[in-house]
């Protein structure tokens, strides 16, 4: 089995490319350590007859006229849809944008595609019909996918995100060295509307918490950041910009950290809670997405549109003791090596089959 791995051409020029980018990078990876022959699709060099299956991560625009191509040349088509409805982010600070998004969308997947001057935007039903096998993150994505596209469930093959073992090893020494901090609530993440960060603040300095936040925000979101900076004035606050990808001082932030804390609009399910709840953390998350599927009764659970919510949430999770119970289910349902034998099993079938 030849597998081609193919994500849009802008993915990984930001410098936190997102959960997505992650899971492409995992997931090729530990399919090759598992024996696939499977290579990054080089469109300058590659020919897809050489190969058997044609691995799509995102429906993304920039990548359906290769995607089409591959199904012409008689490849196999998996895609991992990496996909959730803009529904559960009416109310957020990006309001009219997910509105807009949520109506064209719709367009594009009632409308005849080849009439359909919204298909290029949001080509999701062009990308699951040609599929032969979709790789959602969650029963929850796959059941949420079938009915909003008319796509039979027996199409879906559930693959989890999942997390490196390493971070069952980590160490908070380095990051109470560096920072002189420990046992305080941390969030990881890009500083954007989508996670929900003021919200959060409010809570943590209603509670009085000491906070860390690690992340990074794009030019064009700069006002928010401010925005989260001057809500944070006058309390135990800190940002400390963003730390790479699973490197020693990220890790060192979860084992240090007592509470990690997700309140975005929705995740699936957020790969950054899978890691911190490996390293020790104790979890409090939105419930907008697939996080109860992969949490299940070992996390504190907010509703993001709801301030008190939000601070119960992270109130609870704070006083508990930290235990193995999340780290242990993390372990036996969600790394990398059980994405990797998931996935196999997906492209077994394929049409190259």
């Amino acid at each position: 089995m030849k597998v081609l791995y193919n994500m849009n051409s802008t993915a990984f020029q930001t410098r936190m490319f997102g959960g997505a980018g992650v899971q492409f990078l995992k997931t090729y990876e530990y399919v090759k350590k598992a024996g696939v022959d499977a290579k990054k699709f080089d469109m300058h060099t590659d020919k897809l007859e050489n190969f058997d299956v044609f691995h799509n991560f995102e429906m993304n625009r920039d990548t359906w006229n290769i995607f089409s191509m591959a199904k012409e040349e008689g490849m196999g088509l998996a895609v991992s849809s990496v996909y959730w409805p803009p529904v559960n982010v009416f109310k957020s600070d990006e309001k009219m944008k997910d509105l807009g998004k949520l109506i064209f969308e719709k367009f594009a997947n009632f409308w005849p595609s080849q009439f359909n001057p919204f298909f290029i935007a949001y080509p999701y039903k062009g990308f699951l019909n040609k599929a032969d096998i979709i790789l959602p993150n969650s029963l929850m994505e796959a059941r949420t996918i079938a009915k909003r596209f008319g796509i039979p469930i027996k199409k879906f093959h559930v693959v989890p995100n999942g997390v490196d073992k390493k971070f069952i090893n980590a160490k908070p020494d380095l990051f109470i060295k560096k920072y002189k901090m420990r046992d305080f609530v941390l969030f990881v993440g890009r500083i954007d509307p989508r996670k929900n960060i003021l919200r959060m603040i409010r809570a943590v300095k209603k509670l009085k918490l000491k906070t860390v936040i690690i992340g990074h925000t794009s030019p064009k979101l700069q006002y928010y950041l401010e925005m989260c900076k001057k809500e944070a004035e006058g309390a135990d606050i800190h940002f400390l910009g963003s730390f790479p990808a699973e490197s020693e001082i990220l890790m060192s932030a979860y084992a240090a950290a007592k509470t990690f804390v997700l309140p975005s609009w929705f995740e699936t399910p957020g790969l950054v809670a899978l890691e911190a709840g490996l390293a020790g953390c104790n979890v409090a998350i939105s419930s907008g997405g697939s996080t109860t599927e992969y949490f299940d009764k070992y996390a504190e659970y907010c509703d993001p549109s709801d301030q008190t919510s939000i601070e119960r949430a992270i109130e609870n999770a704070h006083k508990k003791y930290k235990n193995n119970s999340l780290k242990n289910h993390i372990l036996k349902n969600f790394t990398w090596e059980i994405v990797a034998k998931r996935t196999i099993e997906a492209y077994k079938k394929t049409a190259y089959i």
